[in-house]
């Protein structure tokens, strides 16, 4: 079957994969995997990419690992915003409760979803439900992949859990290599200009009504 001829890897790590795993292996455990950041345009191989991290972002880095303080409690009358606020920024895992009161968790793609109903236009890959488990989110449970990733204003998470941001062209990049025999393209969605794949054409019709507030 064609799928268990070998080929090359095309990213250049000098490894032999059958065809049928080529897209796991240039995704996940390629050593020449190219690394795109999710807070400015960076793209780099995993050592290039840590030192990135490190100079250019260290305050975000910071944020992100530091943990959570003891919270005071205050009594059963103290509004629940202060605690969903606490949640939202230290932890990233815990199910919480979005903008609309309603209980989102983290589902197989890494994003946020409440199971309710989306908001919005309806995108024809749906069912008009936010999840639960994967796809497309509601503008509440995205507002909670933006802040739990400690995004910057403009950045967004397209279906599949890949940060995204616009290029030069208007268009959502994500910066992923998932493109593959696309003419003129190097396989990677942008991460700047050219072709984007799939989810990120998608969320830049999205961008455009229901995710609007957020970029």
């Amino acid at each position: 079957m064609i799928n268990s001829i070998e080929v090359e890897c095309p990213q250049g790590c000098g490894q032999k994969v059958q065809i049928g795993n080529l897209e796991k292996h240039t995704t996940q455990s390629c050593p020449s995997k190219s690394f795109a950041c999710q807070l400015c345009p960076f793209t780099g191989k995993q050592a290039e990419f840590k030192l990135h991290i490190l100079e250019k972002h260290q305050d975000q880095l910071t944020q992100f690992f530091q943990k959570a303080p003891p919270q005071p409690q205050v009594g059963a009358g103290a509004s629940s915003s202060t605690s969903d606020s606490a949640s939202i920024q230290f932890d990233r895992i815990a199910r919480t409760k979005n903008g609309a009161g309603l209980t989102a968790k983290l589902g197989e793609s890494g994003k946020y979803y409440c199971g309710g109903r989306q908001d919005g236009a309806r995108c024809q890959c749906c069912d008009g439900y936010c999840g639960p488990d994967n796809g497309c989110n509601c503008s509440q449970c995205m507002t909670l992949d933006v802040k739990g990733r400690v995004l910057q204003k403009g950045y967004l998470v397209n279906k599949e859990g890949r940060t995204a941001r616009k290029g030069t062209t208007g268009q959502f990049y994500c910066g992923s290599k998932v493109l593959f025999g696309v003419p003129g393209c190097d396989g990677y969605c942008g991460p700047t200009n050219g072709p984007n794949c799939g989810p990120c054409k998608l969320l830049t019709i999205q961008a455009q009504d229901r995710y609007k507030s957020l970029v």
